[in-house]
């Protein structure tokens, strides 16, 4: 799989497809052998996580359609202490809405003529903020399910009454240290 990623990569093969042919491959091979069963193999797939992060392209394709006017519209245009505010709990709004990896990639464009306290703002809205949803951060999906294959629980309830109780605070905590502290170091 690497020898044919280096070599299909200047031929313009996304490594996607690449990586979709090893694994038929691999999983062809296990089958023949009868090392795996197709369960198994079905399983293998997480076919919900593969939807999952369809969805977050789909959400990065939109940025250059209305949802990249409406956050353009919501980012202030001033850096002080309450534009700094409204950067980072747009983030978070952002993050929990779409998830950040998304949101960072439709915000920190946006946010970056503010200037580097902006960004950073805007970093901790999609950092600190993603843990208000399950969904908010890739970490928080991937903690949850490694939580519960090790006969965990995960009650929903409790994961968002005790974000909900944390996350805005700290978020906001931050953006003032960071409002604070951005004259004395910059």
């Amino acid at each position: 799989m690497l020898v044919a990623f280096a070599a299909l990569s200047p031929l313009g093969v996304e490594p996607a497809w690449v990586a979709a042919v090893a694994a038929v491959l691999l999983s062809g091979h296990a089958l023949s052998r009868r090392l795996v069963d197709r369960r198994t193999v079905a399983r293998a797939t997480h076919l919900s996580f593969a939807v999952f992060v369809l969805c977050l392209g789909i959400v990065v394709g939109l940025t250059d359609t209305f949802l990249g006017d409406l956050v353009q519209a919501l980012v202030p245009e001033q850096a002080g202490l309450g534009g700094l505010l409204v950067v980072a709990l747009l983030a978070t709004g952002l993050a929990n809405l779409v998830n950040n990896l998304p949101a960072t990639l439709l915000l920190v464009p946006l946010v970056a003529p503010l200037g580097v306290t902006a960004v950073l703002a805007a970093l901790v809205g999609l950092g600190v903020g993603s843990g208000l949803t399950y969904t908010g951060s890739l970490a928080n999906l991937l903690w949850r399910r490694t939580l519960t294959r090790h006969g965990g629980t995960a009650s929903g309830r409790e994961f968002h009454l005790l974000s909900a109780l944390v996350t805005l605070p700290a978020v906001v905590v931050a953006v003032v240290v960071l409002w604070a502290w951005a004259p004395v170091v910059g």
